[in-house]
């Protein structure tokens, strides 16, 4: 049996990047012999999200908009999902290896 790929939700400032870091995380996490399916939201809608029906492993939240972190644990944490704030380096160099390192620990942790 397959295990269920580790579900991850980015939420970015204008979606700019998203496709970079979804091809970075993707490629380490296949490369680490993990499946993992990465989504982008927009942070205009993060306070919509519904994380009931619309459930994740974890939330990772880009740097620039770190200030909103705060309003999306208050609806993440209730569901159990670790929300964690991208390390600015990790996401100006799309480091795919270092993004994957922060969804395990962030998993690992809960």
């Amino acid at each position: 049996m397959t295990p269920k790929p580790i579900q991850v939700l980015i939420i970015c400032a204008a979606g700019m990047s998203s496709s970079l870091l979804i091809d970075a995380i993707e490629k380490a996490g296949s490369e680490a012999g993990y499946s993992l399916n990465v989504i982008t939201y927009h942070s205009i809608g993060s306070a919509y999200w519904n994380f009931e029906k619309h459930s994740v492993d974890v939330v990772l939240v880009a740097p620039q908009i770190r200030f909103l972190r705060r309003g999306i644990e208050k609806l993440a944490s209730p569901h159990g999902i670790p929300v964690v704030v991208i390390e600015p380096t990790s996401y100006g160099m799309a480091d795919g290896e270092s993004l994957l390192q922060q969804i395990m620990n962030a998993i690992n942790e809960k």
